[in-house]
């Protein structure tokens, strides 16, 4: 004989109304601060699909259960996982090798950065943050949680990755005060640049940062002159042992990696040097060779590899969707006809 199952076994894995009604109304501190983004880094990935019922099964339930279930795959539909797509696993690949590198250099004072490249929604900012929750849970784990650089009777906490959003209007003050802000650091109103960029190296260096994300990085924009000074400033990063993660839109058409000028007199591309950047020995170099470029970009169905990619890609939302009337190969099987 078999045993027919029962409501809680056709439910099993389902929270709670309570747990539901947490998820649902609780709020996310913003990514950009140390709470916010170890909220993002422990989070990431937990919220998992309901179990799947047939609408005969659905209808078995009692109405109270069938609410919370309804309610609950709503929640997980409209929040679905990061594929692993072929676009997404060069961006984490390229990460990886690059902090794997720059950690366990010791003589060359400039770290190497990565700039992420594509146009809205192709999953730029999630491919690197996961990449970064990665790293960062690998880097806690080599030394058990703590930091190794820390002083002594210091209380600093441990920040392997920081996660910024470049300011809007982006001047060199506004960008220091947004990487303090990730610590929420105290910052005096009548602070220097110069004292700002001690605050923000001194920072980096006390809670052990290795990883510096630097999301929406197309707000900068060549002709202005305070951005021309931002990304002097943040190429001047670049030698305070840690890794820039740079993301944003067509970056390489916004002229982040050659905004030399044309001087018409020497008839030669000039890049002068700009003031702004002569802080504490941080003086900037010539290093758009440093960083790599990778851009992210949509599915192509020209080769058979391509189409099988995106098949893939349609057979994890496949797995992931939670709908009554939901059907084998519900996406997979339309693509294929047409291909």
């Amino acid at each position: 004989m078999t045993r027919a199952l029962s409501h809680d076994d056709l439910l099993e894995g389902l929270p709670s109304r309570a747990r539901i009604a947490e998820l649902i109304l609780s709020s996310h501190p913003p990514r950009d601060t140390y709470v916010g983004w170890q909220h993002y880094r422990t989070h990431c990935g937990l919220l998992v699909p309901a179990p799947v019922i047939s609408p005969q099964q659905w209808s078995m339930i009692p109405e109270s259960r069938q609410y919370d279930y309804d309610l609950y795959r709503e929640l997980t539909n409209a929040n679905l996982p990061l594929q692993d797509t072929s676009m997404h696993d060069k961006v984490g690949r390229l990460i990886r090798r690059r902090l794997s590198g720059n950690t366990r250099k010791k003589d060359d004072p400039t770290r190497a950065g990565v700039m992420v490249s594509g146009w809205g929604n192709y999953g730029k900012t999630a491919s690197v943050c996961t990449a970064g929750a990665v790293f960062e849970d690998q880097w806690l784990k080599l030394h058990s949680c703590l930091n190794p650089g820390a002083l002594p009777g210091t209380r600093d906490f441990h920040a392997p990755v920081v996660y910024v959003s470049t300011p809007v209007t982006a001047t060199p003050k506004s960008l220091c005060a947004s990487i303090l802000g990730f610590f929420r650091a105290p910052i005096r109103k009548a602070a220097t640049l110069p004292e700002l960029v001690r605050q923000v190296a001194d920072s980096l260096h006390d809670h052990g940062v290795k990883a510096l994300i630097l999301d929406d990085i197309s707000r900068l924009r060549m002709h202005r002159a305070d951005d021309q000074d931002v990304l002097d400033l943040i190429r001047a990063f670049m030698s305070l042992d840690v890794t820039l993660i740079l993301t944003g839109v067509n970056i390489s058409g916004i002229g982040l990696l050659r905004e030399a000028k044309w001087n018409k007199k020497t008839r030669q591309w000039e890049m002068p040097p700009l003031e702004s950047t002569r802080i504490h020995g941080l003086e900037i170099t010539q290093t758009e060779h440093r960083f790599e470029l990778i851009e992210i970009d949509r599915f192509r169905y020209i080769t058979p590899t391509q189409i099988q990619a995106f098949v893939d890609h349609l057979e994890g939302i496949e797995r992931h969707l939670r709908l009554l009337n939901a059907k084998e190969g519900m996406l997979t099987a339309v693509q294929c006809r047409s291909t």
